[in-house]
């Protein structure tokens, strides 16, 4: 710690110390009174470690350790470790003669450094150009835990660099040289498996390697660990906050750092979230997603293929991808490493049944189980339906479900109405007896704009600590939040639903929503980051019927009929053998999102009979289709003359260009019958050459079509009826009405739950957990998870199967006026007339558009397919009298 910083914190200390003090330190705290200042302070500037100084009244300070004195330190003893054994000539000691030989611990007369630290590797290098050493800490280091605590420190609040001519760089920073002998375990599977000693065993290895001071395994962790181990596929079902990482990391660590069982082993995690995750053994892990850069990308996989690794993080997208597999798993290759077991994280995207499905989900089983041959799948869920789970079961073959109930006693949970005004009700109730002493608070919104406005609302009504978090800022303001927000510097957090994820903060006392959730799942999911300490927390949500048809329009967004599903396959099935399309242009030629797109393409996978030849095989959805070429040292005509890809560019391009050509890889491909990944390998070496750099942008999906097949659906020469054209049509249909169906389906059951629990707004601010409205609720939960709730139809009153004829005419009036207005050109038939009078948005026909329109969503509270029979009957008639 340099001296102004030193000085800083002195200050802050000697300013602000009116209260007591917690130090905390691996395993041990102490408390200072007022009077004993001087002793924080000279705790604070003197300790070699980290440490954390809190204020009783949750005011948070954080100290920084002297990295100077810890690096010397680790120096002098690595160097008197060696020139020992050198004197002694026994060469290459073992660790445990080592760790004897090795200086004790210091200890200070206040007793606030602990003896618990773990050897940490740590390198230091010269300057550039200069070789690399590196030094190990026998017994002075950092533990993991501790250094986790120090990444997550404000930059400002972070160890400044030397000053003399070495400086430290991030610990493990060169996986080639990582060396994971501190994690080696030493007991046998027999032994973690027996009943008695194994989670005695189990607990003493989690303690030392991954988390501190775990008493006791929670519900179902321990019968989950010893699954996977037992190598038995296992789907666990924990509610959010209640320890399903561990679950993983434990049998990861004990498989792939335990020379008896494996010695060159790794952990697949499948994740869509692997940005957001934080693991405990993030020095023997790697990620692989889409954002990376091909460099970054190479490294991992170079890194896989040595056994660097012991964890791999990885997109379901990538893992699906054949050209990838096969660099990181080539089969041909003998020497690759095991897999120990994978673990698929957010198991209920793979669930047609599940609150959040994703396409990409349902090819992770055939990709692990035919073309990686994993012996056992490790399936992680916060939340899902007895249905659910049976489905993503039967998906991943899995025999063994453990769940654990879902609703946490600490909890109190209660619905209102927010009547008059809900900005207003939030007030209220932030200001009441229930959630005044509340210090950590999360409001969730579902639109940026609500986010902003209520959290100005706040500010204005002298609520102090107050931010807005949503996608809509910079990647920097985001994360500064957030650091304030964890750091309890800001008290209250207005924020869109993504907030949260992967985000661990244990004393979150209330999450209030100001809009209803789409799901029972998702609600269950969000408030699930209350009381994660088991202290009480307290969750309320505003139910207003205007709410709950803005998700009604936004589930019949996702909707597509006969028409598009004909004119979206047969569009395919006439394009070339490998089709590339720009996204965008997709989504505005087809009327359609891309997230549906990306879905029909996967379920035509799964309708298509014929799985060993599939006539429509989806390869990626995020493919980069525009190119830009900078050729750096040969003339593109010489560099043309030796490489196929060049010459194509420059025909495509013309000759005239000397050092940039953009172009479409998509028509290179056309043009010279090769593959996307052939073009792509070709470009890379390139510029592993130097001879070019490039650029490359906007999102394509990449398909692979069967031109054989795909001739014989066109022209019905099919022997099975559902391989035809219109059979397979149908199949897609179906399919795609089933999805809109449960997501309908889920929104009522969460609109049904809250309903039945309604109390006042002022009843509200005086609830507790006794209160029979929370014991309802949470019953309602309890009853739906189980499929076994009978819902009461509370939506027939919001929205009009059979409107009355006044109604009527008012619709009629009003498609009248919009037509004469904007004309067939611009809405073109009844569906988009009646998508308008609806307020749902797709590509073409966006509520930015025309919300100005006067008749946008005026007619959400009726029944949308009577109002798409009467839209599309209007329309044609309309368009008749136009051509007389």
């Amino acid at each position: 710690m340099n001296d102004r910083k030193r000085k800083l914190l002195e200050s802050t200390i000697n300013d602000e110390f009116s209260s007591e003090i917690v130090i905390k330190t691996s395993g041990m705290e102490s408390v200072f009174k007022p009077e004993e200042k001087e002793n924080v302070s000279l705790v604070a500037c003197g300790f070699g470690g980290p440490s954390k100084v809190r204020r009783m009244d949750n005011h948070l300070y954080k100290i920084v350790p002297n990295m100077d004195e810890i690096i010397e330190k680790q120096k002098r003893e690595h160097e008197e470790e060696m020139l020992k054994r050198k004197e002694e000539g026994d060469g290459e000691a073992s660790e445990e003669e080592a760790e004897k030989k090795a200086p004790a611990q210091r200890k200070r007369k206040d007793g606030l450094v602990s003896e618990n630290f773990v050897k940490y590797n740590m390198k230091r290098s010269s300057r550039r150009g200069a070789k690399t050493r590196r030094y190990k800490a026998k017994g002075g280091g950092l533990s993991m835990k501790e250094m986790q605590r120090l990444s997550e420190l404000n930059e400002e609040d972070a160890p400044k660099p030397h000053n003399d001519d070495d400086e430290v760089e991030e610990p493990y920073e060169d996986k080639e040289e990582l060396s994971a002998d501190h994690h080696v375990i030493d007991y046998s599977l027999k032994q973690l498996l027996d009943p008695q000693e194994g989670p005695k065993l189990l607990l003493k290895i989690a303690n030392k390697h991954l988390y501190n001071n775990i008493v006791s395994f929670r519900e179902g962790q321990l019968e989950s660990i010893q699954n996977i181990l037992r190598n038995e596929s296992t789907l666990v079902v924990l509610p959010t906050g209640q320890g399903k990482s561990l679950c993983y990391q434990l049998p990861a660590l004990v498989l792939t750092c335990n020379a008896a069982i494996a010695k060159r082993s790794i952990v697949l995690v499948v994740s869509p979230l692997i940005s957001l995750m934080s693991d405990q053994l993030n020095q023997l892990r790697a990620m692989l997603s889409a954002n990376q850069t091909p460099k970054d990308r190479e490294k991992v996989i170079s890194g896989v293929r040595k056994g660097l690794y012991k964890i791999l993080f990885i997109s379901p997208e990538r893992l699906c991808s054949d050209s990838f597999l096969d660099k990181l798993f080539p089969e041909e290759d003998n020497s690759n490493v095991d897999i120990a077991f994978a673990c698929v994280d957010e198991a209920h995207c793979v669930s047609e049944w599940s609150h959040n499905f994703r396409p990409s989900y349902l090819h992770v089983r055939n990709v692990l189980k035919k073309r990686l041959k994993v012996q056992s799948i490790l399936g992680l869920t916060g939340t899902a339906t007895k249905r659910a789970e049976s489905s993503i079961a039967d998906l991943l073959q899995i025999k063994h479900i453990v769940r654990a109930p879902l609703n946490r006693s600490n909890l109190v949970t209660t619905v209102s109405r927010g009547d008059p005004d809900p900005f207003q009700a939030i007030l209220n109730l932030l200001k009441s007896e229930r959630f005044q002493d509340c210090e950590s608070i999360i409001i969730y919104t579902s639109q940026r704009s609500d986010s902003e406005q209520l959290c100005a609302h706040l500010q204005l009504h002298s609520i102090e600590n107050v931010g807005s978090y949503h996608a809509g800022l910079s990647p920097a303001e985001r994360k500064s939040i957030q650091a304030l927000f964890l750091s309890n510097r800001l008290r209250i957090i207005v924020a869109t639903v993504a907030f949260g994820m992967g985000i661990n903060k244990p004393d979150v006392r209330a999450v209030i929503h100001l809009n209803i959730p789409r799901t029972p799942e998702s609600y269950v999911q969000e408030i699930g980051r209350a009381g994660r300490d088991g202290l009480p927390a307290h969750c309320h949500v505003i139910l207003r019927d205007d709410d709950y048809l803005k998700l009604h329009s936004l589930t019949r967004s996702d909707s597509v009929d006969q028409f598009d599903v004909k004119k979206f396959l047969n569009m395919l099935l006439q394009s070339n053998e490998e089709w590339i399309f720009n996204t965008c242009q997709l989504e505005r030629e087809m009327n359609i999102k891309k997230e549906v797109l990306a879905t029909m393409l996967t379920y035509l996978e799964l309708v298509d009979q014929n799985q060993d030849e599939p006539v429509v095989k989806l390869i990626s959805t995020t493919v980069a289709h525009k190119y830009t070429l900078y050729f750096m040292k040969t003339h593109p005509k010489e560099l043309s003359k030796q490489h196929n890809v060049i010459k194509a560019v420059m025909d495509l391009c013309g000759n005239n260009k000397k050092e940039r050509y953009d172009f479409d890889v998509a028509d290179v491909v056309k043009n010279t019958g090769r593959s996307l990944e052939a073009i792509e390998g070709d470009i890379l070496t390139l510029r592993d050459m130097r001879e070019i750099k490039y650029e490359s942008k906007d999102e394509a999906f990449h398909v692979k079509i069967n031109k054989k097949r795909a001739q014989a659906i066109l022209s019905d020469e099919q022997d099975d009826d559902k391989n035809t054209f219109d059979g397979m049509c149908d199949a897609l249909f179906r399919k795609m009405k089933q999805l809109e169906k449960t997501g309908t389906l889920k929104l009522e059951s969460m609109f049904d739950v809250l309903s039945r629990c309604l109390i006042t707004d002022k009843q509200s601010h005086h609830s507790t957990q006794k209160d029979k409205n929370v014991t309802t609720l949470q019953n309602c939960l309890d009853q739906y998870f189980d499929d076994s709730l009978q819902l009461v139809d509370n939506t027939s009153k919001i929205i009009k199967k059979e409107p009355s004829d006044m109604e009527r005419s008012h619709i009629v009036g009003d498609m009248g006026t919009l037509m004469r207005k904007s004309g067939t050109k611009l809405i073109p038939n009844g569906k988009v007339l009646a998508r308008i009078l609806y307020g749902i948005s797709t590509p073409n026909y966006t509520s930015q558009e025309w919300y100005t329109c006067g008749c946008w969503g005026r007619y959400k509270s009726i029944d949308f397919d009577f109002l798409l029979q009467l839209a599309i009957k209007f329309h044609m008639n309309f368009k008749n009298r136009e051509t007389e």
